[in-house]
C-alpha cells in the first residue's frame, strides 16, 4: 500500500461482501409448519442437511413457507431453532423463550 504524504482525498475499497458461514453468531427462530418432527418443540438446528432430516422437504402441500425460511436462513447463517406447529389452531400456542443478550461489537 502506498503511503500518501500530501493531502487529499483517497479511497480506499474493502470487500466485505463475502464471509464465513461460521462467524455469524445470530440465532434465528422460525415458527410454521412441517411434514414431520417435533411439535411445539424449539429444536436447534445447525446445518440444512439436518433441518430436512428432522421436519422433512418443503413441499407446497405444507400451508406455510416456514421450511423454505429456515433453508434460506442455514444459507447465510450456522444456527436456527424450528418450531414445529401441527394444524393452524396451534400456530398462536407455539412459542419459546429466547434470551436477550448484548451487542456482539
Amino acid at each position: 500500500m502506498a503511503n500518501n504524504i500530501s493531502p487529499g482525498v483517497y479511497v480506499v475499497e474493502k470487500d466485505i461482501s463475502q464471509y464465513a458461514t461460521g462467524e455469524n453468531t445470530s440465532i434465528v427462530g422460525v415458527v410454521g409448519f412441517a411434514s414431520k418432527g417435533p411439535t411445539n418443540t424449539p429444536t436447534l438446528i445447525t446445518s440444512r442437511e439436518q433441518l430436512v432430516k428432522v421436519f422433512g422437504e418443503p413441499s407446497e402441500d405444507i400451508p406455510s413457507q416456514a421450511l423454505e425460511a429456515g433453508m434460506e436462513i442455514m444459507e447465510v447463517g450456522n444456527r436456527l431453532y424450528f418450531i414445529r406447529a401441527a394444524d393452524e389452531d396451534l400456530v398462536s400456542d407455539a412459542e419459546t423463550a429466547a434470551p436477550f443478550g448484548g451487542c456482539p461489537t
